[in-house]
């Protein structure tokens, strides 16, 4: 349904995405992760039409689009902030319909009839109904989201792009839509790509994962996939809180070298600096079957989360963050450290790159 080939975009001398290939299947919501600045909203507003590319194609259903305007495209975008005119709820959701230039309203506008039925569709999907006669200035922000996507709604695009929509919303309110975004999608057939900076969202909505950094495709896969094998050290970041620790050091002779001792390695690596990834919650403080000792460590600070707790500690400069179930020892005192070997993810130093 979205197939865009070596499709690239600079501003002056600055690359805001580099030549990209990417095919989204029909049906499929593919969710874009990255920093400020990665590339995520270009990508978006190319796909729109509000952006010309630099070079490249964009495929819509088959159809080339490159050239064409974004009301010949036939996509709905939904912006972060609703851009709502001054007049109801009931306007706002028919606005873009009485003003389309589909295919369908150059044979001649919509009759008001079909008009009605499709803004009362929409209004029922979003529980919007009773809000309908108030002015769109009177609505709080998840009301204004809401209006948002049922403007998507009543236009019937199959393909949505939806620009963080959720991102200045508290998380209830951005579960809640999220759960309707999912049955608009079940319900419509729609094909999204979907920015967030959200990990969560990205796992919870997602079919496939890319990752941005720096206008480059890191990686892109399923989420278990990018969450459990991640390609590059900047993906690894994307997921889980308390963030993934880093280990520097060098590989040699088949040992990890690093400033608070060595390791034997569990894989073949190549010889070179290195960083050694290993997420709070796959360390212990305790040895068991699959783990790997990494050696002694202080322990410099223990606190509740949820029902466990976690750790930090610090040897030769190197300092970890542990989730553990149960309470840690004393602060202050000696705390040996293991790994689950299964987990553990191999950097390259200079490029970021995953090594195994």
């Amino acid at each position: 349904m979205i197939d865009l080939r070596d499709l690239s975009k600079t501003f002056g001398p600055v690359p805001a995405l580099a030549p990209t290939t990417l095919a989204v299947a029909a049906g499929e919501v593919f969710v874009l992760l990255g920093p400020s600045g990665s590339g995520k909203s270009t990508l978006l507003r190319l796909v729109a039409g509000l952006e010309t590319p630099t070079a490249g194609r964009i495929f819509l259903n088959g159809q080339d689009v490159t050239g064409r305007p974004p009301h010949e495209r036939n996509v709905a975008l939904v912006p972060q902030r609703p851009a709502l005119a001054a007049l109801t709820v009931e306007e706002n959701l028919a606005q873009g319909l009485r003003f389309s230039q589909s295919r369908l309203a150059r044979r001649g506008r919509l009759p008001d009839a079909e008009i009605i039925e499709r803004v009362r569709e929409a209004a029922e999907i979003l529980e919007l109904t009773p809000l309908l006669k108030r002015p769109a200035g009177d609505l709080s922000g998840g009301e204004q989201q809401r209006v948002a996507l049922g403007r998507a709604v009543v236009r019937r695009a199959p393909i949505w792009l939806l620009d963080e929509p959720f991102g200045s919303l508290d998380t209830a309110l951005a579960e809640k839509l999220s759960r309707a975004l999912l049955l608009l999608r079940r319900r419509f057939g729609l094909t999204m790509i979907f920015v967030t900076h959200n990990p969560n969202e990205a796992m919870s909505l997602a079919d496939r994962v890319g990752v941005l950094g720096g206008g480059h495709f890191l990686q892109a896969g399923t989420p278990a996939e990018v969450h459990d094998r991640p390609g590059h050290r900047a993906v690894a970041f994307h997921f889980g809180r308390p963030t993934i620790n880093l280990i520097a050091g060098s590989v040699r002779d088949g040992t990890f070298s690093t400033a608070s001792g060595s390791l034997t390695l569990p894989t073949a690596l190549p010889t070179g600096d290195a960083s050694l990834g290993i997420r709070p919650d796959d360390l212990s403080l305790e040895p068991g079957t699959g783990r790997l000792a990494l050696g002694v460590f202080t322990l410099r600070d223990k606190r509740r989360r949820g029902a466990g707790w976690l750790a930090t500690v610090e040897a030769g400069g190197d300092s970890l963050r542990v989730l553990t179930a149960a309470e840690p020892p004393a602060v202050g005192g000696p705390t040996p450290v293991w790994a689950d070997r299964e987990k553990m993810h191999w950097f390259a130093a200079d490029t970021g790159r995953r090594l195994d």
